[in-house]
């Protein structure tokens, strides 16, 4: 049997003002060994929250502007196709996702397949 090919995926959504401080917390209660252990495709999985752009490297922009607001960066490697990822994250673990990512704008919420996929 011919395993399907290795997706990298990276979602970037923003954090309404206020939501930070409830999100590290959730973020932080999340099960030691993994939330996504129970999604079969998945390689790796991680949220992180960003607050501000580094600038201390060769090549950073001079000027530099502060976000607006913090945002949560989903990054996942999985084997197939990502409507296939999205489709098995929503079914296995969908309610424990969008206790995270209720703190984020727009938020459909995994009951919503077409919205959520998007």
């Amino acid at each position: 049997m011919r395993r399907a090919p290795m997706t990298l995926l990276n979602v970037l959504t923003p954090i309404p003002a206020g939501r930070e401080s409830a999100l590290d917390t959730k973020l932080a209660s999340l099960p030691a060994d993994g939330l996504f252990a129970r999604v079969e495709m998945v390689h790796f999985a991680r949220w992180v929250i960003i607050g501000q752009l580094r600038s201390d490297f060769s090549g950073a922009p001079r000027r530099r502007r502060p976000l607006r607001m913090k945002y949560l960066l989903f990054s996942s490697g999985f084997n197939g196709a990502d409507t296939d990822f999205f489709e098995e994250l929503r079914l296995t673990v969908g309610p424990a996702v969008d206790e995270v990512w209720n703190h984020c704008v727009n938020y459909p919420g995994s009951a919503r397949r077409v919205e959520f996929r998007q």
